[in-house]
């Protein structure tokens, strides 16, 4: 497995992610930014850490499907402003290099089981479910991708916001669940300045809101958020996401997983 790292505008701020990578997996990391941007990248992050250039990103979706042309194998894209935490006993606390390690070898050994996407929790997600895999729930910012699977069926980052979503619902709606970790969680502060921050305005949250429940009728329903730091009048999707899954005629279940 490999990890991706997608950055934009952020060489003069703490790239967390990259922080909390342990050190074996500095060989197996590619850091993709912006051609404009690569010489001050290359300035602050470690030598062991390969980075690409990117030609044809414009925004997150485009940057996404620029980076799957890099790999035919698995890989695991991660946000580059990650904090994780792990769960010991009944909480959460801060993961160490070991911890997330070990969270990489758990994603690698679902996608080896034969799970199409796998992700990390976000906290509203995981902790209820108390540390155990989940299925065919919400998840973003951790996208681990048989990417054989996703260019064999065609399967593409589709719009401006909530890729990530649209990706996932595509593979769900044909058959092929998530499997989320719970044991740890994604521990980040949204819409904070650089990456996606410097374009995401309402309107184009609402137009991507709109096309998702558009393309994925009647899974997605937008709905209004309230203002969230610093975009007014925010709108978001509720996704259903087990009847997506059920809405599936052939269902492409790992041996030994009962969902």
């Amino acid at each position: 497995m490999k990890i991706a790292i997608p950055s934009y505008q952020r060489f003069n701020k703490p790239l967390k992610t990259i922080q909390n990578l342990p050190a074996k997996w500095h060989s197996e990391t590619t850091v993709f930014v912006r051609e404009q941007e690569y010489e001050a990248y290359r300035k602050v992050v470690p030598e062991t850490i390969a980075i690409k250039k990117l030609f044809l990103a414009t925004n997150m979706h485009t940057t996404r499907n620029e980076i799957l042309k890099h790999y035919g194998a698995d890989v695991l894209m991660l946000d580059d402003d990650l904090d994780f935490k792990e769960l010991f006993y009944t909480k959460y606390l801060k993961a160490d290099h070991e911890s997330v390690g070990r969270m990489f070898e758990e994603i690698k050994k679902l996608l080896n089981a034969g799970f199409v996407h796998v992700s990390v929790a976000c906290p509203i997600v995981g902790i209820p479910s108390k540390g155990s895999t989940i299925f065919n729930a919400r998840y973003y910012a951790v996208l681990a991708y048989r990417v054989d699977v996703l260019k064999k069926l065609e399967i593409r980052f589709r719009t401006t916001c909530m890729s990530d979503f649209d990706v996932a619902l595509q593979l769900t709606k044909r058959g092929y669940p998530s499997a989320i970790l719970t044991h740890w969680l994604i521990d980040t502060k949204a819409n904070t300045e650089g990456g996606c921050s410097d374009y995401r305005t309402s309107k184009l949250a609402l137009k991507s809101a709109l096309t998702l429940q558009k393309a994925h009728k009647p899974f997605v329903k937008v709905v209004p958020k309230g203002d969230w730091e610093g975009m007014e009048n925010r709108f978001d999707v509720r996704i259903q996401w087990k009847k997506a899954f059920k809405s599936a005629k052939l269902k492409s279940i790992p041996i030994g997983y009962n969902l």
